[in-house]
């Protein structure tokens, strides 16, 4: 494959491409992503062997790969490893450098090599792979081509592409994704599961090297890699013995014990297998045993389980008459005949599970490869990655439908692209998946948080809670249970704020919102670039008393940044704008949601508040209509199509949706009272003043003094004089019962008007007293000394 971009390779004079200080003479060798060539140090004078990537135009997690090789190796200084002398960038080409060992792979010489220099290289590599193990880098890919030997045969181990950082909290590999050479690979490898994978997999893969080394043939070889992946999961190796009489019996030994499935059958460091062969090589005896008949009966038995129970009927029932094992002999080839249909089964499962292991291998490297677009802020790669990454989860699941890696993968990707009941599903499906668990807990918390919002923004209502009441308490308790099941289990490699993230929600679902802010320092601080925990920082910000709204502001650009496909961090950021009085900044971010997600009803709803305060009654209408398509009885949905519809004059639809919504919930005085203005402006006037006299009746004190403002402006439209002593009492005993929302008092200044257009001057001073008393700060307070002002004082 030729470089996608060729710009920092030039023309040397000296003949060859200069690369840098460096030029670059012959190529040696290219991989998926890498290139090695031959090249002279031109700043030293020596020559090297320089590694770089093929393309300038490499992803994230590919040029995180390639760095990790090079600081894994880097750490290295052993007589039989390759060294390397420098890491470095050019021309945003990464690269390192190594010593150029001027000699041919072990898998190339083998032929020349006789049986105890072979043993001797294996020793020397063991004990090569000791000493990082030591440093807790673990190779992951031992193979003949990975061991070069100096042309005084001299062995050095190279190529840390996969190598493993036990101590690596930034670790790429998600279980699930098969790592390594499958000739080569250990069972934990084949498995997927990089938790497992610890020195003794090296000492895996090195046996199947001695293998090769003693054979020929590497210990595992079928006719494609799944199979061969197959096979080092479930079939024992051939003794080498059988395909080489000549090899010894106690390295026979030593190869089986180093290729033992079981990790803790093997040589438990490399060190130790080291050491057996030298004793071997010293004439000494071995440590090692061959398995005796129990224990080969024990490991036949684990690979042929239920061949094992039949042989087990089999002798018993011979052992007890010959009559009775001719009676059941016809029992015995049925049940083996079942025992060959399970163990079909068994291999077709096994090659599915492969494939979906492949897949699921897919996929979490387009999730890696998310998380990194999430940390440079590139919304068009995390889209495109999330969208490769729901493909290959979907692939892995048509080949298993059973896969929970698959199933937890995807709801993750799901849940960052804003599919929230795809999420839902595939979070739930996966089980006790750590990973999904903690997904899901934080899928149904930010169900809470909306079914919340729509509640708080509902009106009050005596007696039964409204129907989003009782949904938000519903969403509550099951977003509690998961984050204390999410809070209990033990996090995957690299993600240890898990646990601590789900105890920030739990003390926040606890109303402790200080514990939970204290816990959320420290997950983002761990986490910088975790969207949903800096949204719910700001969420907790906004509700804190007092309210951070920059504080909030601050994070919700964060997050938005971090996840710019979501459409519920734009709807909180517009709501936490119109708080701050950025109207038309709310407005850009209810538009962003909605754009995101047209189905996300909280985004339509702030919408078509905004609209309507920008005086789009039409939008308004639009936004309430779309709710109420999917919605019929969404009760902050008709809210907001009745007053888009008082606002555009249509009277007669408003006191209709204002009279439904009433059904819904009868004790809501708040709604009453709107409708009053509905049937007071329609000409309704009787109907009117019933509905505003029982808005006096309200707990909430601004409705009272908007029921008191109502009752005075339709007895005057009803051509009556009211009787302002008792409705300035009214508004008086109003604000000293308790607080008023910051939307009414503004309906003080309305009623200071109708005093001024009746010529009251003296109750039109009173009630702007009042008002500026009682709200100092109000936007309005300036509007209300100027009319202050006027009247004279």
């Amino acid at each position: 494959m030729p470089p996608a971009d060729s710009r920092p390779v030039q023309e040397s004079r000296e003949g060859g491409k200069r690369f840098g200080k460096f030029t670059l003479l012959r190529e040696l060798g290219r991989g998926g992503m890498g290139v090695v060539y031959l090249a002279r140090d031109n700043d030293l004078g020596r020559e090297v062997a320089l590694k770089m990537l093929i393309s300038t135009e490499t992803s994230p997690l590919e040029m995180e790969r390639f760095r990790r090789e090079s600081r894994a190796a880097a750490k290295l200084k052993h007589p039989n490893i390759v060294p390397v002398y420098e890491t470095g960038t050019e021309d945003g080409r990464a690269y390192f450098t190594m010593e150029f060992v001027k000699g041919r792979s072990l898998e190339r010489r083998m032929p020349e090599v006789p049986l105890r220099r072979r043993l001797e290289i294996v020793r020397d590599v063991a004990r090569a792979l000791h000493y990082a193990h030591g440093l807790k880098v673990v190779h992951r890919d031992i193979k003949p081509s990975n061991i070069v030997l100096s042309l005084d045969g001299h062995p050095m181990l190279m190529d840390f592409g996969l190598a493993k950082h036990l101590g690596d909290s930034r670790n790429l590999t998600q279980s699930g994704t098969i790592m390594g050479t499958p000739n080569f690979m250990s069972p934990e490898q084949a498995q997927g599961d990089p938790d497992a994978i610890d020195g003794r997999s090296d000492v895996f893969s090195l046996g199947a090297v001695l293998y090769y080394l003693l054979t020929d043939k590497p210990p595992f070889e079928k006719t494609d890699s799944v199979k061969t992946v197959l096979a080092v999961l479930a079939e024992p190796p051939v003794p080498p013995r059988k395909h080489n009489p000549d090899v010894p019996k106690d390295v026979e030994t030593i190869c089986l014990k180093a290729l033992a499935k079981a990790p803790l059958r093997r040589y438990q460091s490399a060190e130790e297998f080291a050491a057996d062969l030298d004793r071997h090589l010293g004439g000494s005896a071995i440590v090692a045993k061959p398995p005796g008949a129990a224990e080969r009966a024990s490991m036949w038995a684990r690979l042929h389980p239920a061949l094992a129970g039949a042989g087990t009927v089999a002798i018993l029932g011979f052992l007890a008459t010959f009559s009775v094992w001719i009676a059941g002999a016809r029992e015995r080839v049925r049940l083996a005949e079942r025992n060959e249909e399970r163990r079909k089964e068994m291999e077709a499962t096994a090659a599915k599970r492969a494939r979906a292991a492949e897949w699921v291998r897919s996929g979490r490297e387009q999730l890696d490869i998310a998380e990194l677009c999430m940390m440079h802020k590139r919304a068009d790669d995390l889209r495109a990655a999330l969208a490769r990454a729901v493909e290959a989860f979907g692939k892995a699941l048509a080949a298993d439908e059973d896969c929970v890696e698959a199933f937890a993968g995807r709801g993750r990707a799901r849940r960052l692209r804003g599919e929230r009941d795809g999420a839902l599903s595939d979070l739930a499906r996966a089980g006790n998946h750590a990973e999904a668990v903690y997904e899901l807990a934080f899928a149904r918390l930010d169900l809470f948080i909306e079914a919340r919002l729509a509640a708080q923004a509902e009106p009050f209502a005596t007696g039964e809670p409204t129907a989003a009441a009782r949904l938000a308490r519903e969403r509550q308790l099951a977003a509690a249970d998961d984050l204390a099941r999410a809070a209990s289990l033990t996090p995957p490699p690299g993600r240890d704020w898990m646990p601590l993230h789900a105890r920030a929600a739990l003390a926040f679902l606890a109303a402790k919102l200080p514990e939970a802010l204290a816990d959320l320092d420290k997950v983002i601080e761990l986490s910088p670039f975790r969207d949903d925990a800096l949204a719910l920082r700001a969420y907790i910000r906004l509700v804190s008393s007092p309210a951070d709204i920059p504080g909030a502001l601050a994070d919700l650009d964060r997050s938005v940044q971090a996840n710019a496909l979501s459409a519920s961090h734009r709807n909180l950021r517009g709501v936490a704008k119109g708080l701050s009085g950025d109207a038309k900044g709310a407005l850009a971010d209810f538009d962003a949601a909605v754009a995101l997600d047209g189905a996300y009803q909280p985004a339509r709803l702030n919408r078509s508040s905004s609209r309507l305060s920008a005086g789009d009654a039409a939008g308004a209408a639009q936004d309430a209509e779309a709710v109420l398509s999917s919605s019929k009885d969404n009760l902050l949905a008709l809210q907001a199509r009745a007053e888009a519809r008082l606002w555009a004059s249509d009277f007669k639809g408003a006191d209709s949706d204002f009279t439904r919504s009433l059904e819904l919930a009868p004790g809501a005085l708040r709604i009453r009272l709107r409708r009053a203005t509905a049937r007071r402006l329609a000409g309704r006037l009787d109907e009117a003043l019933d509905d505003a006299r029982a808005a006096l009746q309200s707990a909430e004190v601004d409705v009272r003094i908007g029921a008191s403002v109502e009752i005075a402006e339709t007895l005057c439209a009803r051509a009556e004089t009211p009787t302002w002593e008792e409705i300035l009492a009214q508004v008086e005993t109003a604000l000293a019962s308790g607080p008023v929302q910051q939307q009414r008092p503004e309906e003080m200044i309305r009623l200071a008007g109708i005093f001024r257009e009746r010529g009251d001057s003296v109750r039109a001073r009173a009630m702007l007293k009042l008002f500026i008393d009682h709200f100092p700060g109000h936007p309005r307070e300036k509007e209300a000394k100027e009319a202050l002002e006027a009247l004279g004082r």
